[in-house]
């Protein structure tokens, strides 16, 4: 694991078909399982996403994993009634929950969870309102100022600067033909910078930029994005802790190839993307740390 950079364990993650499964037939016990495999592994946090699943059963999950692990918990939805139905049900002689995420549609449902309950937030700024209507921000300076926005309703609810987390979005860049993951790569070092906000935490879930991407290149692309953007400030992920996240070395053959897809847009990103001999393992990668087997957000297991 990269020094200083903090793990949110991904894996109690109704996307993965897996674990899917688990909660769907509301299997608690086999949950626990997946929790404390992650503990073992080397997480910090636990993340726990019940995607469509009603409310009670983000409480049972965040009963059971608490009842498992002494980690602490990142409550994650898009939907404030599930956010709060987790940190409802957390233990608050435990360490305050991240709530990831806030958006700007829906903020302030979010930020007025700290009123009852302590916890941190995340909030996401790869999306604004704009005239009403929630768009995709394809400018940095874009996902900067609907940081800042949240960051001052966050500020104003009660949340101290260091349980705020910003997270800009992490696109898979197999599809990434605007070029988002250029914009949340410089959105991170902008934040970072900013005079108003530069001691924030940035955050980002990093399986999801190699979404749909053939296994063998999966954690070295992961390994080269975590390269440039803790360069840049980041300094917590959403990840496998089974995975060996590494800083990669200046010249390294993946590191040179994903600069070379962020420097191409449109169609040619993609075939940058998947004309390199290294996109099915080809013999410059025969070295380098390999998938530990598990299936990531997405992936069938």
């Amino acid at each position: 694991m990269m020094d200083g950079l903090v793990l949110i364990g991904e894996k109690i993650n109704h996307s993965i078909p897996r674990i899917g499964r688990l909660l769907d037939a509301r299997d608690f016990d086999a949950v626990q399982e997946v929790a404390r495999a992650q503990e073992k592994s080397g997480a910090d946090y636990i993340d726990v996403n019940v995607g469509p699943l009603p409310p009670e059963v983000m409480e049972r999950v965040v009963k059971a994993v608490e009842g498992a692990v002494e980690l602490p918990l990142c409550i994650d939805s898009t939907d404030p009634a599930l956010l709060e139905a987790g940190i409802r049900a957390h233990d608050p002689d435990r360490n305050s929950p991240i709530l990831n995420s806030a958006i700007e549609y829906n903020a302030d449902r979010v930020f007025a969870l700290r009123e009852r309950y302590p916890c941190r937030v995340v909030l996401l700024v790869s999306e604004r309102l704009y005239e009403g209507v929630l768009e995709r921000n394809v400018m940095p300076e874009h996902a900067v100022e609907t940081a800042r926005r949240l960051f001052r309703r966050a500020r104003e609810a009660g949340f101290d600067r260091e349980h705020i987390y910003v997270d800009p979005g992490t696109p898979p860049i197999s599809s990434d033909m605007e070029g988002f993951v250029n914009t949340a790569l410089e959105s991170i070092e902008r934040v970072r910078s900013d005079s108003e906000m530069g001691d924030v935490h940035i955050l980002v879930g990093i399986s999801n930029l190699t979404a749909g991407l053939p296994r063998e290149v999966r954690l070295p692309l992961q390994n080269a994005f975590l390269t440039m953007a803790v360069a840049r400030g980041l300094d917590t992920m959403i990840g496998d802790p089974a995975r060996e996240y590494r800083r990669l070395e200046p010249g390294d053959v993946h590191l040179s190839w994903l600069e070379r897809i962020l420097g191409c847009t449109g169609p040619e990103r993609l075939e940058e993307l998947t004309s390199s001999p290294l996109y099915r393992g080809g013999p410059a990668a025969d070295n380098m740390d390999k998938p530990d087997g598990q299936g990531e957000r997405g992936d069938p297991e």
